[in-house]
């Protein structure tokens, strides 16, 4: 499950099969604070404001938060933990927390960082187009009539929400995101919340740099493929290559995505020094990440 839920954020995410197909996707607005994901792998997501005439919206979007970050390999603390907590300081559980008591929360969980927002839009509307009236004429008495046609009915979902994380420690704004799809989806609120949410926390645990290259499934810190022309066969990566540490830090054969995610991942014109293993060689390649995009424009799926 974690495998198939990873593969689908790298190219956009789960949920909204219909909207997909047609290409239709979100629009996103981030600020990247940190991408130090192992200092935060410990994170708490506290219950988000509720959208307005949309009651326990904000705890539906909090059981989204965690299950996506679960599913990413941050360590989330147990919802019965933080109302447990809740209760003790006779706090609301109805997410209209200020920053000060947030990050009380946060320090009384253990964690490192928490998720707080709010969630603007979460409701579903009937749409419908008016009856027209369709002229004719009685065969026997010439007289004139109308047919009425009824009119298309359908349902239509809107759903908006904004993220942010911050340090518990210092109260800096690690990440902070916000999401809508420009018009109403025919999918449920709740596919359309998670598909939104996806995108947003992506954003931040998948950064836009990419270095091109596949790692091996089992010894992960083999190379197994190579992307032609991007930054890793330009600086002279080859396939079979073992990497040792990437920037100082160590590469284990059973490394978690959590932390590749933590070390592979950065941004366009980032330096990365990759220690390689080369038949019994041990040496240095420097490597300028590129842009995810214009690296996978070169990479041909299998058929």
């Amino acid at each position: 499950m974690i495998k198939k839920v990873w593969i689908l954020l790298l190219f956009s995410f789960i949920g909204c099969a219909t909207a997909q197909r047609k290409g239709i996707y979100p629009t996103i607005t981030n600020f990247v604070g940190s991408t130090d994901f192992g200092k935060y792998k410990r994170i708490a997501v506290l219950p988000f404001s509720d959208a307005p005439y949309a009651p326990q919206s904000g705890q539906i979007i909090q059981g989204l938060a965690s299950q996506v970050l679960a599913q990413l390999g941050f360590e989330v603390a147990e919802r019965s933990r933080l109302m447990d907590i809740l209760q003790e300081q006779k706090m609301s559980a109805s997410g209209l927390f200020d920053i000060d008591q947030s990050i009380k929360l946060g320090k009384l969980l253990g964690v490192r960082a928490i998720v707080v927002g709010e969630v603007g839009q979460y409701m579903t509307q009937q749409r419908k187009t008016d009856t027209t009236y369709f002229p004719t004429v009685n065969f026997y008495t010439g007289e004139q009539f109308y047919v009425p046609i009824q009119g298309k009915q359908w349902m239509e979902s809107y759903v908006s929400l904004s993220v942010r994380i911050l340090d518990v420690e210092t109260g800096a704004l690690i990440y902070s995101g916000s999401g809508q799809f420009e018009k109403g989806l025919a999918n449920p609120p709740q596919q359309i919340a998670e598909r939104i949410l996806g995108e947003i926390l992506a954003k931040w645990f998948i950064s836009p740099g990419a270095c091109g290259f596949s790692m091996d499934s089992i010894d992960k810190s083999t190379i197994k493929k190579i992307i032609n022309g991007s930054p890793a066969q330009k600086a002279g990566l080859k396939i079979g290559d073992k990497i040792l540490k990437i920037n100082e830090k160590k590469i284990s054969p059973n490394i978690s995505k959590f932390e590749w995610g933590s070390i592979g991942y950065g941004y366009p014109g980032e330096k990365k020094i990759f220690q390689v293993k080369r038949d019994n060689e041990i040496f240095n390649i420097e490597i300028i990440m590129g842009s995810r995009e214009e690296v996978f424009k070169n990479w041909k799926p299998k058929k």
